[in-house]
């Protein structure tokens, strides 16, 4: 109370959300739309903690540095079983710092009024340092009373690497190699390398493509670019890679995860892998791969004019058309939407079918354009981060969720009504958890095991939170919808009836 109670009627604006774990997916979404400052979560120690720990693994995942701050019981009270007591002291508790110290990059507690300016500049750089990530501060309740003389310095130091290691080996590798392919990940958008990544791709005339996470690096109009690897990847991908055989892939901040990069590992089986990453614990894929720790923005500002110009002629790649039936409402919303939203807008799915058919189809038509959550892949995740990410007005946000992710998150349309968010919400209602009824089927005969939702009217629900609303069972009345919703400078819901047993499109022949 101490804490929250200082941002009274001040700067910076205080948001409340109605769960501790949207609160951290919200603060998630506000640092991709700035980059620049860290985001605070304010939670209660006991259940707030706990509540968090979902939001903040994420975070930890994805790399985005959040504060999280915890309460604590008086220092003095510590240990005697004081109302929702946490500390490694007191029988059946648990130590907040232990908590976190496994999903974040650092975790500690102030124990002493003097601690705290010292404690909290060391959180912002260690949360902005190197590859960036989450801080656990834990205050008690007397410390947060407290009067601090020191005074805080907000500028605080962030140490980057001034040189790249073996930058002429890498040079080398690049001016010698034939035909070189540029891998884009999720720490190109982390050091905003955007620009830097396509400069590279167009001095070495090289094919470009991402993983799920690297999306957010691209537009589909990007020269060079050919698609992303992994889950509901253009299977014409993989074609052109087979075609180019590549003889130098350049990882521009990925990990190489088996998540994706089985999908394609037995097509580079010819070509050296050069890797730029800032993280020293991304284990290399083959032993006699070039691994450079650096930060990808440095690198790339070093390397680029130092390598040759290549005027290799490129192969020629050729985008793969799904087939949409009638039957498929996901998909073809989906095609809508590349039809209807304006640029400058971002589009973020949630956890489930929807999200495979959003990857499958949807073209982003900027940089930053699209945002996803592949890392703990949570549901309910899209709806917190949009929110969070709306609060930049320069943008319209469209967040594409399901039933499912819904119940788990939908209250936080109270945070979007209170500050009117420019958001519009696409709720895919098939009455079930539709990822777990495939598998249902596909992998255990059709038996359908506490997989069905049952008939939830969510339009209703945003009614109640006074947000405009349409209901819609066709493809001709989703359009109008849509076209309505976006017209207007405030928020509102969309909610798409399906069939339960609708297939994702990129996996509808498997």
């Amino acid at each position: 109370m101490p804490l929250w109670q200082s941002f009274t009627q001040k700067s910076p604006k205080m948001v409340l959300a109605t769960h501790e774990a949207s609160a951290v997916f919200m603060a998630d979404g506000w640092w991709r739309s700035h980059r620049k400052n860290v985001a605070f979560v304010f939670v209660t120690l006991g259940p707030g903690l706990t509540n968090a720990v979902t939001g903040i693994a994420s975070a930890y995942r994805d790399s985005i540095p959040i504060i999280l701050i915890s309460g604590q019981a008086r220092t003095s009270d510590i240990s005697t079983g004081c109302f929702q007591e946490c500390s490694h002291s007191y029988p059946r508790s648990f130590s907040p710092v232990n908590l976190f110290k496994n999903i974040t990059k650092a975790s500690f507690e102030i124990i002493s009024p003097k601690e705290a300016v010292p404690l909290f500049e060391k959180a912002l750089s260690v949360a902005m340092t190197g590859r960036k990530g989450p801080v656990h501060i834990s205050i008690p309740l007397d410390i947060q009373d407290a009067e601090i003389c020191s005074s805080f310095h907000s500028n605080h130091t962030i140490k980057s690497l001034k040189e790249i290691p073996l930058l002429n080996k890498s040079i080398k590798l690049i001016n010698d190699s034939l035909r070189p392919l540029i891998l884009i990940g999720g720490g190109v958008f982390l050091s905003e390398s955007e620009q830097l990544s396509q400069d590279l791709a167009v001095k070495l005339n090289a094919p470009i493509i991402t993983t799920i996470k690297g999306l957010s690096s691209i537009e589909t109009e990007t020269k060079n670019f050919v698609g992303h690897i992994g889950h509901a990847s253009n299977p014409n991908v993989t074609d052109f890679l087979a075609r180019y055989n590549p003889d130098l892939l350049i990882v521009l901040g990925a990990s190489l995860s088996s998540f994706y990069f089985s999908s394609i590992s037995h097509l580079i089986q010819n070509a050296c892998i050069l890797n730029i990453n800032i993280d020293k614990k991304v284990k290399k894929v083959r032993n006699n791969d070039l691994f450079i720790y650096a930060d990808v923005n440095l690198f790339l500002r070093k390397i680029i004019p130092l390598i040759s110009v290549k005027k290799t002629k490129l192969l020629h790649y050729y985008p793969y058309q799904y087939t949409i039936s009638k039957s498929d409402i996901m998909a073809q919303c989906i095609s809508i939407l590349n039809e209807n939203i304006p640029r400058n807008t971002v589009v973020i799915p949630d956890a489930g079918n929807h999200w495979l058919d959003t990857l499958s189809l949807y073209k982003p038509k900027n940089i930053n354009g699209f945002f996803t959550n592949t890392g703990l892949a949570a549901m309910a995740h899209a709806i917190g981060f949009a929110i969070g990410l709306a609060f930049n007005k320069t943008k319209r946000v469209i967040c594409v969720t399901g039933d499912g992710s819904f119940l788990m998150g939908g209250n936080e349309l109270l945070s979007v009504k209170e500050n009117n968010l420019n958001l519009v919400m696409i709720v895919f209602n098939n009455q079930t958890l539709g990822r777990i009824r495939i598998a249902q089927k596909q992998n255990f005969n059709g038996n359908y095991v506490a997989t069905d939702i049952g008939n939830v009217n969510f339009s209703k629900i945003a009614t109640a939170f006074s947000i405009s609303s349409y209901r819609v069972k066709t493809i001709s009345t989703f359009a109008r919808a849509l076209k309505k919703a976006l017209s207007q400078n405030e928020p509102a819901l969309i909610e798409v009836l399906t069939n339960s047993n609708e297939i994702p499109i990129c996996i509808k022949d498997k």
